[in-house]
């Protein structure tokens, strides 16, 4: 019988994502510092911080749908754009780019 051990890079042992998931859970069930924790169970806190991290991301839409009224019901000059939300924007068609601009900035 042969045994496979996991993969190592220079940097030590790589953790599949199971792994990371089960030692993650394990801090969070543990009430301790995440300092602590690392050195009691053995992991370097940097790794468990950038664990963290990368599991707190939410992967945002890089579309959403959204309605634009006919032009013709709204005042001349202006464009109303519905999301699917219910918010309502109004704004002047010259303003628009500038208020599209404003829009894609990261919150």
């Amino acid at each position: 019988m042969e045994i496979q051990e996991t993969p190592t890079s220079k940097y030590g042992k790589r953790y599949g994502q199971a792994e990371k998931d089960d030692i993650l859970g394990r801090f969070a069930a543990s009430g301790l510092k995440l300092d602590i924790f690392a050195r009691e169970a053995g992991y370097i806190p940097t790794t468990l911080k950038r664990w963290l991290a990368g599991s707190k991301r939410v992967a945002r839409p890089k579309l959403v749908a959204i309605r634009v009224r006919n032009p013709e019901t709204e005042e001349k000059g202006r464009i109303e754009v519905v999301f699917p939300c219910g918010t309502t924007l109004r704004v002047d068609r010259a303003a628009l780019a500038q208020v599209v601009n404003v829009l894609r900035r990261p919150c």
